[in-house]
């Protein structure tokens, strides 16, 4: 193996951001470890250089061995929607922690972990103070890392404008709290520079813009020739809706917890990447 050309583990490769992130480290001529729950996850992958690795983060004893002669950690691992029983605590915090443990037990080098931009202690959203609990780990523990903490997804934006179909887009109070999101192209551009380097700590990616939530709806709007029409939700029906939602749903109530929280705080992150959200939104049929 060339000097330049490492041994790398990648948890959650089998995501959206994953397999972007191993299609990068594939061209370059790494040997990837791609750590994924369900093997169909990496079904329509092949490369000499690809090691295909299925287990469970929750679950130590399917981690042995799995960072054997890696010098190198990426996590994306993370829940993308909650079903279930399972919690953001089972997979954002012990899951990482596990594979943090497995990591340290063989002498990895480097950790690299994603967290959105907002995560922190005593943010009441079980999402941002899992990924928290985790990054206090991390800073504890023996490994060189890197966190990331980036912006919202421009894949996620569609998706919230395409959920509006024709009619108006819902903010939560005032829409004019901004934030700086980032095409998943950029980000995993930045992921994999930055974890090939020396940076250690903590960083920051979104866009080229810091957008309010407004102008978000009506870049979409635009974009489909729609009305700009957006219709605000008070801040406190959306509270007292969640605590009634609370007792019966684990999912939504997490949900409900995360996107009041994004609506409702600034979040800007350094404007790294290079593609605006009007220019996603040309390349993509709506």
């Amino acid at each position: 193996m060339s000097v330049n050309k490492k041994t790398i583990l990648l948890a959650g490769a089998g995501g959206l951001l994953g397999k972007r992130l191993l299609a990068r480290y594939l061209e370059q001529g790494h040997t990837v470890k791609a750590a994924v729950f369900r093997a169909e996850e990496l079904a329509d992958i092949e490369h000499e250089n690809l090691i295909p690795a299925v287990c469970d983060v929750r679950k130590p004893a399917t981690l042995s061995g799995i960072c054997d002669r890696c010098e190198l950690v990426v996590s994306v691992v993370g829940v993308g929607r909650i079903s279930g029983k399972l919690t953001h605590m089972d997979v954002d915090y012990q899951g990482n922690a596990n594979l943090l443990a497995e990591a340290e037990k063989v002498g990895v080098e480097r950790f690299i972990f994603i967290a959105p931009e907002g995560t922190g202690p005593n943010t009441g959203v079980p999402l941002l103070e899992a990924k928290h609990l985790f990054e206090e780990r991390l800073k504890e523990s023996s490994m060189n890392y890197l966190i990331v903490r980036s912006g919202g997804f421009y894949s996620d934006l569609l998706e919230m404008g395409k959920s509006a179909g024709k009619g108006p887009m819902f903010i939560i109070g005032s829409g004019k709290n901004h934030f700086t999101p980032v095409d998943l192209e950029d980000l995993a551009d930045f992921m994999v520079e930055k974890s090939l380097g020396q940076d250690v700590g903590l960083c920051s990616i979104g866009g080229p813009e810091n957008l309010t939530w407004e102008q978000i709806c009506h870049q979409y709007q635009d974009h489909v020739k729609l009305p700009r029409k957006v219709l605000r939700i008070p801040h406190w029906l959306c509270s007292v809706t969640i605590k009634i939602i609370a007792p019966f749903s684990k999912k939504y109530d997490a949900m409900g917890r995360l996107i009041l929280f994004m609506s409702t705080h600034d979040l800007p992150t350094d404007p790294i990447g290079k593609r605006s959200f009007t220019d996603y939104l040309a390349e993509k049929e709506v």
